[in-house]
């Protein structure tokens, strides 16, 4: 096991050195086309003078690399290298010829989220947010995130919590932006509210700093408003990221009971899309959605994953064998050796396939008289309380154990540390110590946009079962790293009899080639590298050279 194991590890890194010399290639190549054409790329402000860009300089950084559906912006050449981040100038001796000098400019980004870790944490937008403006930070850039902040009452309707407007968190402006109580019934307009607060408080701050903002940045598409305004009436650019539409979002549910909202904020997508400077997608699969559900010029389209850290989230957080053991017994009502643990994480709706996985593991636990296994979910949702009283009503409470965080909390390391000094509640485990303490990791979504729940799997080294929907075909090889099944009765099934049928050590093996992925490609530094090549398309090259000796 060991000599294959090196083999394929051996494998992998050849493929990674030919995978970078393809991209320097590609890179050579349309610098050589701008010579030839001889373009000229304008000029840009940098270090309060102007200086002209033209050939050469122009293709050092944001070009592209097609991958089928949409660009994936390649790494910017301003990350090559070591780099200060207390000043913006910066020799690359080793990444250029010798006697070239060259500077890095900073770059002003505006974030505009509904969720952030400073805030409030829903889904995987937060983790973005944190993970690449820290990294744009470090990088030299002036980093502002503008974030929807709400203020929450304890019954007696005194504030629970008090958070400064503004904060310097890491080199990254935080602004929390004041807004009313979050209305899901009146999701539209709501969003509109929020996104009208977030444009004026970004205006307020260009007005303080007597500057612009180079590139603004709207994540997810609740900023769909934010984005109209900004190009309706300013000159900003803008780029539009997306980690799930309305089309792939509704197709599990049922149409007749949400009326025209689906509709509207189609409408809403297609016309923030047609506005914006640029599109960004999570994954392919979602690019492909994209182009399928609404007309634009698809010249605009780029691709920037989710990212994961995995020192950060989980080994930080890693638990004893001893510990482990202890917790699985009292928290799981299950021993080390002999029980396997599924865990089911995220929201417990019919688009993320919890009824389909409940249904299968009734069928394996009552057919099959299984009396090893344990199905842990963990979210909250309108299914949470259905699944629980259907366990209840067969029997099986004792083999389904149902959690969920606290509001506001979701993934951020620091709330789950005090939610661990501050829990009263023995038997109800954060979600980090669900991950450290499960053994297979089901994401049997119906449809999905984006692979987060893999990621983080991946990164806690645990087996993935997912569905077979295309964002995870293009991620999880069957067998390798994951099983794919179905996202039906049968399916899973099957699935979960393969993932049991494994002794420990094949499952173990599993977790731990996930992880090898995660960590070389969707670590924040690749993901920060790949947005950073999209703002240079809209913004213009980061680094460019000033003296040849």
């Amino acid at each position: 096991m060991v000599a294959s194991w090196l083999v394929w590890c051996t494998g992998y890194v050849m493929w990674r050195k030919e995978l970078v010399r393809q991209r320097q290639r590609h890179r050579e190549r349309g610098r050589r086309r701008a010579r030839k054409a001889g373009r000229e790329r304008g000029t840009m402000k940098a270090s309060g003078e102007t200086q002209t860009r033209s050939g050469d300089g122009a293709m050092v950084a944001g070009a592209g690399r097609d991958i089928g559906t949409g660009v994936e912006g390649t790494p910017s050449v301003a990350a090559v290298g070591a780099y200060d981040t207390a000043a913006s100038v910066r020799e690359e001796s080793a990444a250029v010829p010798a006697g070239e000098v060259w500077k890095t400019r900073t770059v002003r980004v505006a974030m505009l989220a509904f969720e952030s870790l400073w805030t409030d944490v829903v889904g995987p937008v937060a983790d973005y947010v944190c993970g690449v403006s820290q990294l744009l930070v470090a990088k030299g850039h002036e980093v502002h995130v503008y974030v929807r902040s709400e203020e929450k009452k304890h019954s007696s309707g005194l504030a629970q919590e008090q958070r400064p407007p503004y904060e310097l968190i890491n080199g990254v402006h935080v602004h929390r932006v004041p807004c009313a109580p979050f209305d899901p019934s009146d999701l539209f307009d709501s969003c509109g509210e929020v996104c009208a607060q977030l444009v004026y408080f970004l205006g307020k701050t260009e007005e303080f700093m007597a500057a612009h903002f180079d590139v603004v940045h709207a994540l997810d598409w609740m900023t769909a408003h934010a984005v109209i305004n900004l190009k309706l009436n300013t000159t900003r650019t803008c780029i539009f990221h997306l980690f799930s539409c309305s089309r792939s979002r509704n197709a599990a549910r049922s149409m007749r009971t949400q009326g025209e909202l689906p509709e509207r904020i189609m409408q809403l997508e297609a016309e923030a899309i047609q506005h914006a400077d640029r599109v960004v997608c999570a994954t392919s699969a979602l690019c492909d959605e994209l182009k399928q559900a609404y007309e634009f010029d698809w010249e605009k389209l780029r691709k920037a994953s989710l990212g994961v850290d995995c020192e950060q989230l989980f080994d930080a957080h890693a638990l004893a064998p001893k510990q482990r053991r202890r917790l699985r017994a009292e928290l799981l009502n299950s021993s080390e050796h002999g029980h396997v643990v599924f865990l089911f994480a995220g929201s417990m709706t019919d688009s993320k396939g919890c009824e389909e996985l409940f249904k299968s593991a009734v069928s394996l636990l009552l057919r099959q008289n299984q009396r090893t296994c344990r199905f842990v979910f963990y979210g909250r949702g309108p299914w949470r309380e259905r699944l629980r009283m259907r366990a209840e009503q067969l029997g099986l409470l004792s083999r389904f154990l149902f959690f969920f965080e606290p509001p506001g909390q979701g993934m951020k390391p620091d709330a789950v540390v005090a939610s661990d000094l501050k829990r009263t509640e023995p038997r109800e485990p954060t979600l980090m110590q669900l991950y450290h303490l499960c053994d297979v990791v089901c994401v049997p979504s119906v449809c999905e946009s984006t692979h987060a729940s893999v990621l983080m799997a991946w990164a806690a080294r645990k087996p993935v079962l997912t569905s077979d929907h295309a964002a995870f075909l293009q991620l999880v090889q069957p067998s390798v790293n994951g099983i794919i099944v179905e996202p039906n009765e049968f399916g899973i099934s099957w699935g979960l009899n393969e993932l049991l049928a494994m002794d420990p050590a094949r499952r173990a093996e599993l977790g731990e080639k996930g992880r090898v992925v995660v960590a070389f490609e969707y670590s924040w530094l690749r993901v920060s590298e790949h947005i950073m090549g999209v703002y240079e398309e809209v913004a213009g090259p980061f680094a460019y050279k000033v003296q040849t000796m």
